[in-house]
């Protein structure tokens, strides 16, 4: 039962009780407990969950039915090998956001289309909590640790201590675990420097890691290991091309509506943000400023507002020519991120209409 006014929290609510409804098998990964409220630790609401391949496409046609029923927006669907990402945001009339990205895993976890868990072994272990079916313990902090470590180098200071006690907790699954993926060797480098709490200490052992994972993968997965992996270069490529984060480029006119509208839409925008200023007079100027500053930010979803100087030269996909900061402005600043924009474009340049 819903227990929230906020359009988000009854839409996910919505959402997760429909695909109950519809026998959709999924396992929510993280971050679940204050489901269906974003967690109270953090700035934003992002929700990683596993959906079974075969039910992929009818979750997605749940999501975008149900965020129009809702009278939400569907901001952007990034595919990635992985994980097709869906932003859906509340825009009030006020111009104020609130919204939450849903991260839906496919095919298992894996590192650049290499296997350690197939989505079978992961939700045949699912459990109830709530009304929203999560992984298993065992699952969802090994995954906190191994995911951060073979795709940043690092481990998340708040995921730790839970880490460390479903170590202790679960030893001998913990330690079969490792000893079939990474080899006996390396399982028990691995194991002591969990005996003695040094997580940090397990990341030098990353290329090792990697170079048993690519192998169990291939031996255990092999069909699906190669399709992955193809598809993993297909849409990390598309993504060089065709980036998708925002940038919005703000004339002299309209530069005062950057602070507030940057605010609300950095809610749905989740990688990293920058407002920037550009004064370059000429085509080559804006493509060095544009793929030195703005790329490394766009290519990874997130967020550049740029402020340009009076006669700039710079390439935007779409003017906009506006009155007032709004929810108007926020909507065509986030629905602006629903085209694909080549690399080396802006997605939107503003200025003031005039009277």
């Amino acid at each position: 039962m819903n227990t929230s006014n906020n359009p988000i929290s009854v839409f996910v609510q919505d959402l997760f009780d429909s695909l109950n409804n519809d026998g959709v098998q999924y396992a929510i990964l993280r971050n679940y407990e204050s489901l269906p409220e974003k967690p109270l630790d953090t700035d934003y609401f992002d929700l990683d969950l596993l959906v079974a391949s075969k039910q992929l496409d009818f979750y997605i046609e749940s999501v975008y039915r149900l965020a129009k029923k809702h009278n939400l927006k569907v901001i952007k669907k990034i595919e990635r090998e992985y994980c097709k990402t869906i932003r859906v945001a509340y825009i009030s009339t006020a111009g104020h956001v609130t919204s939450v990205q849903l991260d839906s895993h496919l095919a298992g976890q894996n590192w650049w289309g290499f296997f350690y868990l197939t989505e079978a072994q992961i939700l045949i272990d699912r459990s109830l909590y709530k009304s929203f079916f999560v992984v298993s313990d065992f699952h969802r902090h090994l995954f906190n640790w191994l995911d951060k470590l073979l795709f940043g180098n690092y481990v998340k200071e708040k995921y730790k201590p839970d880490i460390l006690r479903i170590f202790n907790e679960c030893n001998q699954e913990f330690s079969s675990f490792l000893t079939k993926v990474f080899g006996r060797p390396l399982s028990e480098k691995l194991q002591l420097r969990f005996e003695s709490n040094d997580l940090e200490g397990t990341l030098i052992y990353r290329g090792e890691m990697i170079n048993k994972l690519r192998k169990y993968s291939l031996l255990n997965f092999p069909l699906l290991t190669g399709i992955s992996i193809l598809k993993f270069y297909y849409y990390e490529l598309r993504l060089y091309l065709f980036p998708p984060g925002i940038s919005c480029l703000f004339d002299e006119s309209s530069s005062h509506f950057i602070e507030d509208s940057f605010g609300e839409c950095k809610k749905v925008i989740l990688g990293d943000q920058a407002i920037l200023t550009y004064d370059g007079v000429s085509s080559f100027a804006w493509l060095k400023f544009y793929f030195l500053k703005v790329f490394p930010i766009v290519r990874k979803g997130g967020l550049a507002f740029i402020k340009v100087a009076k006669n700039s030269q710079f390439i935007a996909k779409q003017n906009l020519k506006t009155k007032c900061l709004g929810s108007d402005l926020v909507g065509e600043v986030l629905a602006s991120n629903n085209t694909d924009i080549l690399a080396g474009s802006g997605n939107l340049y503003i200025t003031i209409m005039s009277d």
